[in-house]
Order: C-alpha cells, then sequence, then structure tokens
C-alpha cells in the first residue's frame, strides 16, 4: 500500500445527530465494527436496537500516518465536549509502553479471556458474524491482493525469532484450547482443500516439516514409558512315543526311499570325508555284509 494512503473519519449517531467516536485508518477501517473498545460497542449495541447504524464519514484522505495521527487529535480536542468513546487523546497512543503497563494490560486481557461466560459468548458471536452472507469476503477484501514488503517481513520476523511464551501455551492446551472437541464442518473442509489443491512446497519446507516431524516422534517416544519384555517361555523338547516312533519306522519301510532323494543324497555326500568308523560299525558292517552274502546263496539254491 503507499504510505499516503491513511484517511480520518468520524462515527455520528443518527438518533442525536453527534458524533461518538473519531480514528485513523485506511482500507476498509471505519466501516468494520470489531476490535472496538467497550463503550464503543454499548453505542452500536444501543443503535443497532433502535434499527439504526453508524453513520461513518470520512474528514480527510490522502494523508501520510503522521498527519492522520495531527489530525485525529485536533478532532478529538474539538469533539470532547460531547460523549467519545475514544480512550485516550489520539495520535499513536502507547507505541511502547512501560513495562508495568504491559504488565496491566496482559493481566486484565488474560483475567477478560479465563472466564468461561465471556469466551462462549465471543465466540458464538464470531460464529454468528461468519454466518452472514458476505461477511467472509467483506473481512478478506482489505487485504486482499497485499502482500508484505521485505522490510516487514524482516520486522516481524525479528520480533517472532526466539520468542517463548510457555504461560500462554498452557492456556491453551487441552480443554482449554477453544476448539476443543470440535470439528470443522464438510463445508470448512472443502474450502480448506480447495485452497490448498495444487500447491507445492519448496524443498526447503518439506526440509523443515520433515525435521519437525522427526523431533515431535523423538520428543513422543522420550514421553512413552518403557516397554517390558516378557522373556520368552522355556519349553520341554517334544519327544515321540515309543509306540509312534514304531509306526514312523513301518510307514518309513513300505513308503522306502524315493529316487529323487536317493540322487539328493549322493551329490551331497559326493566330495565329503566320511568321520572314520568306530569298531563296534564295523563289526556291524561285517556281520550285515555275512548276513547278505548268506541270503544270496540260499536265493541260488532255491533257484536251481
Amino acid at each position: 500500500m503507499d504510505q499516503n494512503d491513511f484517511y480520518v473519519y468520524e462515527h455520528w449517531r443518527p438518533d442525536k445527530g453527534v458524533c461518538f467516536y473519531v480514528g485513523k485508518g485506511r482500507a476498509k477501517r471505519a466501516w468494520r465494527m470489531a476490535q472496538r473498545n467497550d463503550r464503543h460497542k454499548a453505542v452500536v449495541s444501543k443503535l443497532t436496537a433502535l434499527g439504526l447504524c453508524v453513520d461513518v464519514r470520512v474528514v480527510a484522505e490522502g494523508l501520510s500516518e503522521t498527519e492522520a495521527y495531527d489530525l485525529e487529535r485536533t478532532r478529538i480536542e474539538m469533539h470532547k465536549s460531547g460523549f467519545l468513546a475514544n480512550l485516550t487523546g489520539g495520535g499513536a497512543g502507547l507505541p511502547d509502553p512501560n513495562r508495568a503497563v504491559r504488565s496491566a494490560m496482559s493481566e486484565s486481557s488474560s483475567a477478560r479471556w479465563a472466564d468461561p461466560a465471556f469466551r462462549a459468548k465471543h465466540s458464538s458471536a464470531v460464529k454468528e458474524a461468519l454466518r452472514r452472507p458476505g461477511m467472509r469476503e467483506k473481512l478478506a477484501s482489505g487485504n486482499l491482493g497485499r502482500k508484505q514488503t521485505e522490510e516487514e517481513r524482516a520486522k516481524r520476523s525479528a520480533t517472532m525469532k526466539g520468542r517463548k511464551c510457555p504461560e500462554a501455551s498452557a492456556r491453551t492446551r487441552g480443554e482449554n484450547n477453544p476448539f476443543y472437541g470440535c470439528k470443522h464442518s464438510p463445508e470448512t473442509l472443502a474450502r480448506i482443500a480447495e485452497k490448498k489443491r495444487g500447491r507445492k512446497l519448496s524443498a526447503e519446507t518439506v526440509a523443515k516439516m520433515r525435521e519437525s516431524q522427526k523431533r515431535r516422534r523423538q520428543l513422543e517416544a522420550a514421553a512413552k514409558p518403557p516397554r517390558l519384555r516378557t522373556p520368552p517361555k522355556e519349553r520341554a523338547p517334544r519327544k515321540h512315543t515309543p509306540e509312534t516312533i514304531e509306526k514312523l519306522k513301518i510307514a518309513a519301510k513300505i513308503r522306502g526311499v524315493s529316487e529323487a532323494t536317493r540322487e539328493a543324497h549322493r551329490k551331497a555326500l559326493t566330495g565329503r570325508k566320511r568321520a572314520p568308523f568306530t569298531e563296534e560299525t564295523k563289526a556291524r558292517m561285517r556281520l550285515a555284509a555275512k548276513a547278505r552274502e548268506e541270503a544270496k546263496r540260499l536265493q541260488r539254491e532255491q533257484n536251481k
């Protein structure tokens, strides 16, 4: 935006014909009734109850910010004899309040937002306002198409860098979060998906997201209690009963050994050095050889 696009405006009451607020702004600020002080809201509520709306009058436009502040102070001084909802005499207000003022403002805001009734009232009012036709477009029109300058980005980055506020995080964690237990409507989910569709993230952003997810998993793993592993149960070795062993021997004799099994055995034993036979094994082998020779002799005699 241009540096000379500020203006000074006044809010008038149509029922009494008097000015009740003087302000400085740009874009659609003069016609936005949100984010006003309690005195201003009380007047707007009274006008709404009467079926009236605020009469917005632009005093001057095309001003620089300094010129707008000076004119705002002049107009407040001019209307101060009547009822004004302005809490200060105009100008920049408190651009750099001291620590005591900041502490008082923080305590006041914390006490207000800690009240469940105020939070419920604020939430219902915002939801009701967003349901009005064209309200979302109207709120977005002020910043639509506006791009932040490099100076603004650098200033915001320097302000937020290294900033930690554990108290604020604790106040909005779990059930204290305004969105706790709520879900987006299908229309809202469709709108979010449409906005993100086709959007490509840079390699740097993807790397940062991956690193953030990695740290989150590490913190979650460290927070979990260690898993106790129960030792495996010792099982006794399983043995066949004598009856089962006899059945297996009979089945093996009936089945015999296939040629494929014999060939596999021969390949497995080819080139393998056998361990020397014991004397007991040699004696059994001699007896077996004599038995085979005797069986062959008896077979030849029967064939004669």
